[in-house]
C-alpha cells in the first residue's frame, strides 16, 4: 500500500526539485492492493498538477473521501468533479456543505464548500452514516461526543472556527461533518484523519471501540496550532497527547494543521515513530 501526499502546507528540500507547488489544505492518492482513491483535495486544483509531476494519474481514482465541509480539504473538488467520470463518487457527511466559518481579525471569513456543486453534481454525492463500509478494505467513521472527556480532548485551535445555525446565528462549529478513514491492508489497519477536529485521542479510542485495537498507521493533521495567532496547544496537553501516543505501536505520519512547535515536541517525544508530511511524501505499509 501507498499513501502519496498530493496536498500539504510545506515542501521539503527534494520535493522543491521536483517543482511541487504548496498551499494550506490536504490531499491524498492512496493505492491499496484493489483500490486507487483521493482522500482530500486541498484548496484548488494544485492536487492534480502536483500528481502529473509525482507520476500520478488521478483519474485513475474510483472514489473520493471528503474528511469535511472545509476548503483546505474540498476547495479542489469542483476541479476533481470536472475532470473525472460520471460515474466516480465522492463520500462525505450530509452536512459537509454547511455555513462554516473562521473568525479572523478582519471579521467572520467563509471556509466552506462551493455550495453550487451539492446540486450540480447530486448525483456523484454519497452521504455517509457514522460508519460507513465503501468496500472490503476502506471504511469510514465518524466519532461519538457522548464520551465522558469527550470535550477535554478536542483542540483549542477550534474556537476560532463557526458555523451558521439555522436560527442565523454564528455558534461553534460541532464538526458533525468531519469523518476518518480505516484502510485494511495486509494485516494492518491504517487511520486516517485530515484535521482531527474532533480530537485524535477520541477518534483513536473510537477506532479502538470499533476494531478492538489501536491502528498501525495514523497519516494527517492533528489541529494543534491555532491558524490564525499560531498559538500551539499548551504543553500540559501536548504532553498527554505525547504519553498516549507511546502507549501503543502505533507510527505517525503528521502535518498541515499540527503546527511546527507541536510537531517537534512530539518528535521529541516519539522520536522514529513520528514523521512530518510534506507535499510529495511517499508513505509505503
Amino acid at each position: 500500500m501507498r499513501v502519496i501526499t498530493l496536498v500539504e502546507d510545506s515542501l521539503g528540500e527534494e520535493q522543491k526539485k521536483k517543482g511541487l507547488d504548496t498551499e494550506h489544505g490536504l490531499s491524498f492518492f492512496v493505492e491499496t492492493e484493489n483500490h486507487n482513491f483521493l482522500f482530500d483535495v486541498g484548496m484548488s486544483g494544485i492536487y492534480r498538477s502536483n500528481a502529473e509531476k509525482l507520476g500520478v494519474d488521478v483519474t485513475k481514482a474510483e472514489f473520493l473521501v471528503l474528511s469535511h465541509g472545509h476548503y483546505d480539504h474540498g476547495g479542489g473538488l469542483n476541479d476533481f468533479l470536472e475532470n473525472t467520470k460520471e460515474n466516480v463518487p465522492v463520500y462525505l457527511k450530509g452536512v459537509a456543505f454547511g455555513d462554516y466559518y473562521s473568525h479572523r481579525k478582519a471579521g467572520l471569513k467563509y471556509i466552506g464548500l462551493e455550495q453550487e456543486l451539492k446540486e450540480k453534481y447530486k448525483s456523484r454525492l454519497v452521504y455517509t452514516e457514522d460508519l460507513y463500509r465503501i468496500n472490503e478494505e476502506i471504511s469510514i467513521f465518524s466519532v461519538a461526543r457522548d464520551t465522558a472527556d469527550y470535550k477535554d480532548n478536542v483542540p483549542a485551535a477550534n474556537t476560532v472556527l463557526k458555523k451558521l445555525s439555522g436560527d442565523g446565528e454564528y455558534v461553534s462549529d460541532d464538526f458533525l461533518h468531519e469523518q476518518n478513514l480505516v484502510v485494511e491492508s495486509d494485516g494492518k489497519l491504517i487511520l486516517m484523519s485530515a484535521c482531527s477536529h474532533c480530537g485524535i485521542i477520541n477518534i483513536m479510542e473510537q477506532f479502538v471501540g470499533i476494531y478492538g485495537r489501536r491502528p498501525d498507521v495514523v497519516v494527517g493533521g492533528l489541529h494543534l496550532t491555532n491558524p490564525q495567532t499560531l498559538e500551539c496547544e499548551p504543553e500540559d496537553k501536548l504532553l498527554r497527547l505525547a504519553e498516549y501516543f507511546l502507549q501503543g505501536n502505533t507510527r505517525y505520519y503528521i502535518g498541515h494543521c499540527t503546527g511546527d512547535t507541536a510537531f517537534l515536541y512530539l518528535k521529541r517525544k516519539l522520536g522514529e515513530r513520528i514523521e512530518k508530511l510534506s507535499a510529495g511524501t511517499i508513505i509505503e505499509i
